[in-house]
């Protein structure tokens, strides 16, 4: 049953969080490929944050979107809320897409 979504987006990325859970959530980015984050590096940022990775999948689409699912689950007794996460996300897509002309 999912209790909580957040989803924002821009013209280079878009971010959906849904809570699954009092200990889980699951998001969804979609970005094109030319202003991706490594994988890696949203990973690290989510792990910094206390969210341990249940499931991780990307594909890439004819267009050049490349797309993650992932599957996180919550540290502890913290709770992550959906529309910040979905800002943190979104940012670290979009200030990569920067970097590209």
């Amino acid at each position: 049953m999912i209790k909580r979504k957040g989803t924002l987006g821009s013209s280079i990325s878009k971010v959906s969080t849904s809570r699954l859970g009092d200990k889980e959530v699951v998001v969804h980015i979609s970005t094109f490929k030319v202003h991706e984050s490594p994988l890696s590096e949203v990973l690290l940022n989510l792990e910094d944050d206390g969210l341990l990775v249940i499931n991780a999948s990307s594909f890439e689409s004819l267009g050049g979107r490349v797309f993650y699912n992932l599957h996180l689950q919550v540290e502890g007794t913290q709770r992550t809320e959906c529309e910040v996460l979905s800002e943190k996300l979104l940012s670290l897509c979009n200030k990569r897409g920067e970097a590209f002309p």
